[in-house]
């Protein structure tokens, strides 16, 4: 399943409209959601984004699970009490 609600719209930081491509057909390795995205750059102000812009929909599918889930907050506790994670609290 591809990402197939998406939200036209102008660069987040500038406003900007025109974009070039980075890279396509981008899969989650991290919480493994189906889909696949894109990312660009914007022209104006060089801002790298998920574009174009999954809608409210989409976004709601592909973060279903992932830091609402007892689950993820298991893992994110983990993580921010391991070694690294006190590192980069510290």
């Amino acid at each position: 399943m591809s990402i197939q609600e998406t939200e036209p719209g102008p660069c987040l930081i500038c406003g900007g409209r025109q974009f070039l491509p980075v890279f396509s057909g981008v899969r989650d390795r991290v919480w493994w959601k189906p889909g696949s995205f894109s990312v660009a750059r914007c022209t104006g102000c060089d801002l790298v984004q998920t574009w174009p812009r999954p809608s409210k929909a989409t976004l709601d599918v592909a973060y279903a699970g992932t830091y609402d889930s007892p689950e993820a907050r298991a893992g994110l506790t983990a993580f921010y009490e391991g070694r690294v994670g006190r590192l980069l609290n510290h």
